[in-house]
């Protein structure tokens, strides 16, 4: 007597699985690794949004102090007298330029290069003097063109000292572009903000792109220090001494 054998039924075919967008992908990777000598993605995102809504909002403020822009027609930060959404613009830039530099020296192939910390430092100074210098100058009635003259040259100092890559170079021709080109566009549609002497464009100073230049190179640096070279700097504390070392 013949057997009866049940046949095995068919699988069903799987739903084609979706496809994640690769931006979001490398987002992912990126949150979740922490490089081998830096601190955590995460970690850096905080960082540098506290760092651009602090002290980006405190350069944004001297140039109101010297009349180089003015903010009208909304709230501001009492003493500052900056727009109450100059803090989180400010922190979008901060992590944006903080983060993604070292990405984007990663995909243009720049050759890692580690800076000493006192020189990440006086990178920063060297553009609160720049940015300061621009609003004084400003203030005191001198020429854009000649402050843009001399905020090019510091600009291709900064780049000279600080970085000396073709790969600082692409990245802060877009730092200026994006930068310029948003607050041109906050100038012309929100009415609240203005430069007192614009000549670019009818609406923000010619000396803009090299002093956005000038802080590509010091956040970016910045950005590089913290992905890269940030345990080092914890190791040369004294208290490093005492702690143990991680095996491996």
């Amino acid at each position: 007597m013949p057997s009866s054998v049940s046949p095995i039924p068919a699988r069903k075919p799987r739903p084609p699985t979706r496809k994640e967008p690769s931006f979001f992908a490398w987002a992912r990777r990126m949150l979740r690794k922490k490089p081998t000598d830096g601190l955590r993605a995460d970690r850096r995102i905080l960082f540098f949004a506290l760092l651009g809504a602090v002290m980006g909002t405190c350069l944004d403020a001297l140039h109101v102090l010297n009349e180089t822009a003015l903010y009208e027609n909304v709230w501001k930060i009492p003493v500052l007298e900056v727009a109450w959404y100059v803090p989180l613009e400010f922190t979008a830039a901060g992590v944006v330029v903080g983060m993604l530099r070292p990405e984007l020296d990663e995909e243009l192939r720049r050759k890692r290069s580690d800076l000493a910390a006192v020189l990440v430092l006086a990178g920063f100074v060297w553009l609160v003097v720049a940015w300061a210098g621009s609003g004084l100058l400003t203030r005191a009635k001198v020429d854009n063109a000649l402050i843009a003259s001399l905020l090019s040259v510091i600009a291709v100092g900064t780049w000279a000292i600080f970085d000396k890559s073709w790969q600082g170079v692409v990245s802060a021709a877009i730092t200026a572009a994006i930068g310029v080109g948003v607050e041109a566009a906050l100038v012309s549609w929100s009415r609240t903000y203005r430069y007192t002497v614009p000549d670019l464009f009818g609406v923000v100073p010619v000396w803009l792109p090299p002093l956005y230049m000038i802080a590509s190179v010091a956040v970016g640096n910045l950005g590089r220090f913290m992905k890269y070279s940030w345990d080092s700097l914890a190791d040369d504390l004294p208290e490093a001494a005492e702690r143990p070392r991680k095996a491996g």
